[in-house]
């Protein structure tokens, strides 16, 4: 059997890709081609063969789930069994996992040897070393070990991050198809695997690359006195704001404009923002660990938290002429149960940090529904004199005063 076996690059648009193979599972069937569901590191919102790249490591990944943690026997026995019960007609089998790039010539020669009796090719998508350390570093600011500041440019060879994650596939004998990172790179690998893009169900480009506004923000939390597994979850909500605006407001260059094109919006029609946020809900989530994550947050500070749960005034925001796509923020990272301290925190430097680039004060103020003007109190009429009282009664089919007296005796 055709075994095509993705390992990387990371950074190489991967994530698309994985999520992309896992919505067609059916359609390429179709084709003779399987893509298991094998491996995955959530068996709920899991899109990728990590799991069978993790067991082949000396350690674990720390942001793997405790019970898909698996041994190199069980992943790979699974793997084993799922193969064997495929259709007859299965021409091919697909598995991706970027991990694969860093694992050990050992671990290399176990996967040489377990598909010793099929057709193995193994894929991987080049990219040069500057923007790759660019982009990495990039990714270090989300996720662990959360930087504070941009590193250095890489000033190396071009190809060191190529040679690094392919040195053991070649010394373990194994032949690797290489592919230029760019706009085509993922229809030129799937076009080498025999299938056409155009014929596949599309998917949104998964993890967009930041404004430079976006990643300061988070350099900055990063600063802030907040746990580790929490700041993963807001940097990653953070991320997922910034995302949704940026699918739908392709046009916009940079935060400020899109943050006053909202608001605009939203000072037009009331119900403006309510129609962005169906419009993201039908997009999807971007990052497939995070419902189960959240999940897991949660549970943990409902045990432990003493602090009542934070939820946005969204009237005091708009009174001071807050954006509406910073209260969106603020009502996203309500979920995340931060502590009191790192709720305060947090919304201060988002605070500072939009005023520094916006000027938001000076934007048009949305009115908040939720809050109705008061109604003014009734103005007391003055005691009519008693030939104004036949001019009122003259121009009424109501009883007057005095005829409800005439009737009550």
């Amino acid at each position: 059997m055709k075994i095509y076996l993705h390992i990387g690059a990371p950074r190489t648009g991967t994530t698309t890709l994985q999520a992309l193979l896992h919505k067609n599972r059916q359609n390429l069937r179709r084709l003779g081609i399987e893509y298991p569901k094998v491996g995955y590191i959530d068996d709920v919102n899991g899109d990728a063969q990590h799991v069978l790249s993790f067991s082949l490591m000396h350690t674990y990944p720390e942001f793997a789930r405790r019970g898909n943690k698996k041994t190199r026997e069980e992943a790979w026995g699974e793997l084993k069994e799922a193969m064997a019960q495929m259709p007859s007609r299965t021409e091919a089998v697909v598995l991706s996992s970027e991990a694969f790039a860093d694992l050990p010539k050992e671990s290399i020669e176990f996967i040489r040897d377990f598909f010793a009796e099929d057709d193995l090719e193994v894929l991987y998508i080049v990219r040069d070393s500057k923007s790759w350390h660019a982009s990495m570093a990039t990714q270090q600011v989300k996720l662990h070990p959360y930087l504070t500041e941009m590193p250095s440019p890489f000033q190396g060879d071009p190809n060191q991050v190529r040679d690094q994650h392919l040195k053991a596939w070649h010394e373990a004998g194994l032949n690797v198809i290489e592919f230029q990172y760019g706009r085509t790179a993922m229809q030129d690998l799937l076009a080498h695997m025999g299938i056409n893009l155009k014929t596949l169900d599309r998917v949104a480009s998964l993890n967009v690359k930041l404004a430079p506004m976006i990643l300061e923000l988070l350099m900055r939390l990063n600063q802030t006195e907040i746990d580790p597994r929490r700041r993963g979850a807001l940097n990653a909500r953070i991320d997922q704001w910034w995302s949704d605006y940026k699918r739908v407001f392709l046009d916009e260059p940079d935060v400020p404009s899109l943050i006053r094109r909202v608001q605009s919006e939203c000072a037009k029609d009331p119900d403006y923002m309510s129609g962005l946020q169906a419009k993201f809900a039908q997009m999807g989530k971007n990052v497939y660990w995070m419902p189960t994550y959240k999940s897991s947050i949660k549970s943990l500070f409902q045990k432990k938290k003493k602090d009542p749960p934070v939820v946005t005034d969204v009237s005091s925001l708009r009174s001071a002429r807050v954006p509406e796509m910073v209260i969106d923020l603020f009502q996203r990272i309500d979920a995340l149960h931060l502590t009191k301290a790192e709720n305060t925190s947090s919304r201060a430097v988002i605070l500072q940090w939009i005023g520094e680039y916006c000027g938001w004060k000076s934007l048009v103020p949305v009115p908040d529904r939720n809050s109705a003007p008061k109604k003014p109190a009734p103005e007391k009429k003055p005691e009519a004199n008693p030939s104004e009282e036949k001019v009122a009664e003259a121009a009424t089919d109501e009883p007057t005063d005095s005829e409800a007296e005439a009737e009550k005796t």
